[in-house]
């Protein structure tokens, strides 16, 4: 395989290797993953470029690791909920009604200020977007950014509403088409401005999850980006739950 991306995103091309594995039926569940030599040796990186690559994967919940025995793929009832891709979606699953409160609407362009976390699109690529907080009975339960590209505008309408599922309303614009959702997830302290959005202590646990949506057949770039930041704590309870 040819490895696509610059050394600081390479882990990213093994995570999508090691999910394509997954999709395709060849490991299943608790089936054993190749070692972390084999992988190295197959895709021609590092070791640490692997091992995060795995981490990553175990954040999601997509695989499991059973010490001094090796990686093993999750059972596939923990896999709706790995990644948060639709955030209505889950809440639903749970049982709740989520509302979304729009923040600020934004158009950019990538540049060299801001593609440090758009880096999967190229310079000067035009985004629209907005910064949102979701809620449920009316509390804040995590923080949402989402970025389209003017191909995805056209798709779900210039006049598009910020206050629903940016998710859903793509798919359903291209009758599920979405070739796949790269996601990233990290666990890491919440820092003041985001814990006083969410009723938080400053360096409580929170979860970021970014996720990269792609429509092969419009382009090989994304289409759309999300970020979303939500509790450690509810981020456990859903997967205890889903």
């Amino acid at each position: 395989m040819s490895k696509r991306g610059n050394a600081a995103t390479l882990y990213i091309y093994v995570k999508d290797y090691i999910k394509n594995l997954l999709v395709s039926g060849k490991y299943p569940a608790n089936a054993k993953l190749p070692t972390e030599y084999e992988l190295m040796r197959e895709l021609d990186v590092g070791r640490a470029t692997v091992r995060e690559a795995l981490l990553q994967l175990e954040n999601e919940g997509l695989i499991y690791k059973k010490q001094g025995v090796g990686t093993f793929v999750a059972p596939a009832d923990k896999f709706a909920i790995n990644t948060f891709s639709s955030f209505s979606f889950t809440a639903q699953s749970l049982g709740f009604i989520d509302k979304i409160k729009v923040v600020k609407e934004v158009e950019l362009t990538v540049n060299k200020e801001n593609i440090k976390f758009l880096n999967r699109w190229e310079e000067g690529t035009k985004l629209r977007g907005a910064e949102r907080i979701r809620l449920i009975s009316d509390s804040p339960i995590a923080l949402d950014c989402v970025y389209f590209t003017e191909e995805a505008a056209k798709l779900t309408g210039k006049n598009y509403n910020f206050d629903e599922s940016y998710n859903s309303k793509l798919n359903a614009a291209m009758n599920n088409e979405i070739s796949h959702i790269s996601t990233d997830t990290t666990k890491r302290k919440a820092i003041a401005q985001e814990a006083a959005a969410l009723n938080l202590n400053e360096g409580d646990d929170v979860v970021q999850i970014k996720s990269w949506f792609y429509i092969d057949s419009i382009s090989s770039e994304p289409i759309a980006h999300s970020t979303l930041l939500i509790s450690a704590q509810l981020f456990r309870y859903a997967h205890m739950h889903m």
